[in-house]
């Protein structure tokens, strides 16, 4: 019983959560969940942070109220007994706490901003590096920073914090006047999410990554993804470095529209004009050692390179990275020291061994179109393996979903020996994608959840396999 009550409890609550307190996107959770349930087992726990503490205390405090009301027209006991069936309409309660709670939320927020504002003001030779894009900004930010480490005290945000309430956080409890550089990740779900952050921390450093359909179902449209993006160059100082990939083609077409006249520097990994630099004598280890190339400039030789990165755009990654370096007078030869020991961002193209010789390639962590394609590309490299590939499709396509799902069949089919995929709304069109190209049906593998389909691994797997694990879908997908 006391499990069942805490279930009943917390579920609304951790809901609540994983979208992030908008109560718009709840509400159509909690549908969904309720027409469609799906498996019982959280694959996270409920955070009881202050935020939900106070959404909760607030929650039950209107479910007392309401049950005394009732008590006090009629009998104790009967308020007694609403309020323990109120909590079977608990996420009505907590929509009340949420919107009781938004003007406080709102101010606290704004404290903690204004504080870090002012921390900010009082450090007039810090140098701000802004990294924003669709895709790829975690692997950038950690190139860059293993670079820029080289000789000046750094600091960059951690993990996924990419929000101007993290951002303030981060710098009221770390940033101290020996940082010289604070190398920023600005997230996006919304238009002007950048522009707000840029108030914040306004770069002097602007780098853009690429554009793709992350977040389209929120952004609706590529066009208000590509402004909202860009808002990290309109929104940089006027002097600001602008470092683009000339390797994402809406970066590359919009570029212009957004400069302002203001001039950019270009980096690529397939050495796309009107990219300066070069990739030259690339080599790929198909153990998963990583990858060697020589960047050229005016076919003259800037470095030898060498990576454990195993994607492709590991060469523009570190292209980009030399572009900075030399903005901040950092040696050619300290940029290819610092990104020789660079590290896979964990669950973004990170490798792994098994004692059996099975390659474990876990990208649980991309869950955008190019970073899917750039998946199956590395997966591709890997000769002589018999080579399966793992995943539940792709969240928040909007409209663009079923195309970018029968892309990623058509691409898979190319590739793959075996596909495993999870049993959800976009699934399907994987699979029928595959099988239209030719791909036999026997080797599509079907469970019903993530952990289901990895429990069954251990009989599927053999030595010399590599698996790639592609995305995660959290308890707010179905």
């Amino acid at each position: 019983m006391i499990i069942f009550l805490k279930r009943i409890i917390e579920r609304p609550l951790y809901f609540l959560q994983l979208e992030n307190y908008e109560l718009l996107r709840y509400w159509r959770l909690l549908f969904k969940k309720m027409t469609h349930p799906g498996t019982t087992v959280w694959r996270q726990d409920l955070v009881w942070t202050a935020k939900m503490r106070a959404v909760f205390i607030l929650s039950i405090v209107f479910q007392a109220l309401a049950a005394s009301a009732i008590a006090a027209a009629t009998a104790w006991w009967l308020g007694l007994v609403c309020f323990l069936l109120f909590f079977l309409f608990l996420p009505i309660f907590i929509t009340l706490g949420c919107i009781i709670l938004w003007p406080i939320d709102l101010l606290f927020k704004s404290i903690i901003i204004n504080r870090a504002r002012r921390k900010l003001g009082d450090l007039p030779e810090l140098k701000i590096v802004a990294v924003a894009g669709s895709y790829g900004k975690t692997t950038m930010k950690e190139a860059l920073d293993a670079v820029l480490a080289a000789k000046y005290k750094t600091l960059v945000t951690p993990e996924n914090i990419n929000t101007p309430l993290g951002i303030a956080r981060l710098i009221l409890k770390k940033l101290d006047a020996d940082t010289h550089i604070f190398i920023v990740e600005m997230g996006e779900y919304y238009r002007g999410d950048i522009r707000v952050i840029c108030r914040l921390v306004r770069p002097d450093v602007a780098v853009v990554t690429g554009i793709n359909e992350a977040h389209l179902e929120r952004l609706k449209n590529l066009g208000t993804t590509t402004a909202t993006i860009f808002e990290v160059v309109e929104n940089a100082n006027p002097n600001a470095l602008v470092v683009l990939n000339a390797d994402d083609v809406i970066v590359h077409q919009k570029a212009d529209q957004f400069l302002g006249g203001r001039p950019a520097v270009w980096y690529s990994a397939r050495s796309t004009q009107p990219c300066a630099f070069q990739i030259v004598n690339s080599s790929f280890d198909p153990n998963g050692g990583g990858q060697q190339f020589d960047i050229l400039e005016k076919e003259n030789l800037v470095g030898h390179f060498s990576v454990s990165l195993l994607a492709e755009y590991a060469a523009g990654v570190a292209v980009a990275s030399l572009i900075v370096g030399r903005h901040f007078n950092i040696e050619v030869e300290k940029c290819t020291r610092a990104l020789a020991v660079l590290k896979s961002v964990p669950h973004r193209l990170q490798l792994l061994r098994s004692p059996s010789d099975v390659l474990v390639v876990d990208d649980s962590y991309n869950g955008n179109p190019s970073g899917v394609a750039e998946a199956i590309k590395v997966l591709a490299k890997f000769k002589d393996r018999r080579k399966i590939f793992l995943t539940p499709g792709l969240v928040e396509m909007g409209l663009r979903s079923e195309t970018v799902h029968k892309k990623i069949g058509e691409e898979l089919a190319e590739v793959a020996n075996l596909v495993i995929l999870i049993k959800n709304s976009v699934t399907p069109i994987i699979a029928e994608s595959l099988i239209a190209k030719g791909f036999a049906k026997e080797s599509i593998l079907w469970f019903n959840t993530a952990p289901e389909a990895h429990q069954a691994l251990a009989t599927i797997l053999k030595p010399h396999d590599v698996i790639l694990f592609q995305n995660d879908w959290g308890d707010n997908y179905l």
